[in-house]
């Protein structure tokens, strides 16, 4: 009598796995992943509903090229009056805090890139919160006085992603991560972060006419948390905005 045999063949062994959606991340506060395309508003991914407004700023086709994703649009800057702006302070206080974002720059260094909380003009120490570019277009953390700043040029004509983490109370608590490698510190100046709410979330330049950006920025994202290295890798690989990835199990009946 002819035996049956039903052999399970299991031809790809792995469990479906699931990409990390940040936008929908506990301590997300803003994920801006610039995939508008037209119009002036720029899509606040997460739940908190938290959008962007161009302000002269334009829409551009140029855009980075990560390994896992692919992104269509960003934000054009002309360094002369070109901004994104919001009705939002993510973060205030010494909160731990961690700000992510793809730039291409063409010029101009000491230009603000992401800022919030206080301005130099009326700010008490440590109370405004700014990422800009150093002289040699390294990145730049600024309180009101006290700084760091790092070794790599962001500004060079490429795109670039940056990582900025704050783990700890001091502006010197600050680990930058450029292109997913740690970025070495060059000079600092120590002091306590306060930031306050007096200046919502400004893209482009510290207040208006001030420090104003040339070039482009892709897939900003803040968290009012300390992410890690991995973290910073993932979302500079695969965005912001992830969907649900896995392989297929596929089950054949053999005779």
């Amino acid at each position: 009598m002819k035996r049956l045999a039903i052999i399970l063949f299991l031809i790809f062994l792995s469990s479906p796995s699931f990409a990390t959606n940040w936008c929908d991340n506990a301590n997300i506060e803003v994920c801006w992943i610039m995939e508008n395309g037209s119009g002036a508003t720029v899509d606040d991914k997460s739940s908190n509903n938290n959008d962007g407004t161009l302000d002269n700023a334009t829409w551009s086709s140029t855009v980075p090229s990560p390994t896992g994703f692919t992104s269509n649009y960003s934000v054009d800057f002309d360094g002369t009056g070109d901004y994104i702006t919001s009705s939002v302070v993510p973060v205030t206080g010494s909160t731990n805090r961690t700000t992510v974002f793809w730039i291409d720059g063409d010029t101009g260094s000491d230009d603000s890139l992401i800022h919030w909380g206080q301005t130099d003009a009326d700010g008490g120490a440590g109370e405004k919160y700014l990422i800009a570019l150093e002289s040699g277009d390294e990145v730049r953390i600024e309180v009101n006085s006290g700084y760091e700043y790092y070794t790599t040029n962001v500004n060079d004509g490429s795109w670039h992603h940056v990582g900025l983490i704050l783990n700890g109370t001091n502006v010197t608590d600050h680990v930058c991560y450029v292109d997913g490698i740690e970025d070495s510190s060059v000079a600092s100046a120590s002091r306590t972060i306060n930031t306050t709410s007096e200046t919502n979330l400004r893209v482009g330049g510290e207040v208006a006419g001030l420090r104003d950006y040339n070039g482009r920025m892709d897939e900003i994202g803040i968290f009012s948390t300390n992410l890690d290295s991995t973290d910073i890798n993932d979302i500079m690989d695969n965005g912001l905005f992830q969907a649900a990835t896995g392989r297929t199990r596929r089950f054949f009946l053999v005779n």
